[in-house]
């Protein structure tokens, strides 16, 4: 994948999350010339962010940024593209830094920037053979205390006071996708998969954006019990953020992925990405992207996918006697951000793309 590809898939990424921000009843994306900070409208710094890639930005603008996110009082952050190494990647890097740092943003993550063209995806599961392929899900209902339920080939149980749902008794994961009606389901899921409480994401997935013809949610059942879930967000680089009217030369990137601890290992990481892939080749996208934690890297690169960059994000430390709310942060800003959450170990933790999956 030559670097122009790459800087164009980055452009893509910050859109999509612009997009996600706007289309939030929680969200709002402010401008400032060259740059604008999204805001997600929660206390999570990596769903707050200014996003810097290529070229066309200038220090001024990002100062401007800066000081429109710290109105926010709100934890915020920057990240930029780490790129090849060359004299340009390495002044962006310096510039940004000491913005950064002129905020309070000091503390420094790195993520790996993944992307997949469809001649390179392996799908493990052939799409004859799929579980999720030609089933529908029956109709939603809630209980009496606020939860949903949801009948497909099985019965509606419950677990822990949570509704889970009803699939085909195989054990393999069955992955459906999520009408805006049930966000608060949705939510409940991310969050456990990330391992805060749904209180962190607030109503960042509510209102409509789960019915935006360019957001498709999933969520991933297995015998009868929702184990994970999965984002899908195409966005075309030529036209900008949120046209649906036309497109040329889609890309299709992937969030949210986190399975539910006891679960990982399993497969369920693998099927929404598998399957948010191939929905979105199927709608005309030319690539797909995401962020990945470390732990992820060898299941995304199994499915076809190379680390095509990195993304460098400066935050503002949190006080020593706040580090346990600051671990739930930084595990909550895997969903935004698009990093994946199916690993062995407690995820650490809006923009929204990272993993919990580790098969």
């Amino acid at each position: 994948m030559t670097t122009r590809t790459t800087a164009a898939l980055l452009r893509r990424h910050v859109h999509g999350l612009q997009q996600l921000t706007e289309g939030s009843p929680s969200g709002r994306v402010v401008r400032a010339g060259s740059l604008a900070f999204a805001d997600a409208g929660i206390d999570v710094a990596a769903f707050n962010a200014i996003a810097v890639t290529g070229a066309a930005w200038s220090v001024g603008d990002l100062d401007r940024a800066a000081a429109l996110a710290a109105t926010s009082h709100r934890p915020w952050s920057i990240t930029v593209q780490l790129g090849t190494g060359t004299v340009r990647d390495a002044a962006r890097l310096r510039a940004v830094e000491r913005v950064a740092e002129r905020h309070g943003l000091t503390e420094r993550d790195e993520d790996p920037f993944l992307a997949c063209r469809p001649a390179d995806f392996r799908p493990a599961t052939p799409v004859a053979d799929d579980p999720a392929a030609g089933t529908a899900d029956g109709p939603v209902t809630r209980t009496a205390d606020g939860y949903a339920t949801r009948t497909t080939d099985g019965p509606a149980v419950r677990t822990a006071g949570r509704a889970t749902f009803g699939v085909r008794r195989t054990g393999r994961p069955h992955v459906v996708t999520v009408p805006a009606a049930d966000w608060r389901e949705y939510t409940e899921v991310v969050a456990a998969g990330f391992e805060v409480p749904p209180a962190t994401f607030g109503t960042v997935f509510g209102g409509a954006l789960l019915d935006d013809p360019t957001v498709t949610g999933y969520l991933v059942r297995v015998d009868g019990r929702t184990v994970g879930s999965g984002l899908g967000v195409r966005t075309d680089d030529a036209l900008g953020v949120h046209n649906v009217a036309v497109r040329t030369d889609d890309a299709l990137g992937v969030h949210n992925v986190a399975v539910l601890p006891a679960d990982r290992g399993h497969g369920a990481g693998r099927a929404v990405t598998e399957r948010a892939v191939r929905d979105g080749f199927a709608a005309g996208a030319t690539a797909a992207f995401l962020v990945s934690s470390p732990d992820g890297l060898p299941l995304y690169r199994s499915l076809g996918f190379r680390h095509v960059d990195t993304l460098v994000r400066w935050s503002a430390p949190e006080p020593a006697t706040d580090r346990g709310t600051d671990r739930a942060s930084d595990r909550a800003s895997d969903g935004m951000s698009g990093r994946a959450s199916d690993r062995a170990t407690v995820p650490v933790v809006p923009p929204m793309s990272s993993s919990t999956a580790r098969s």
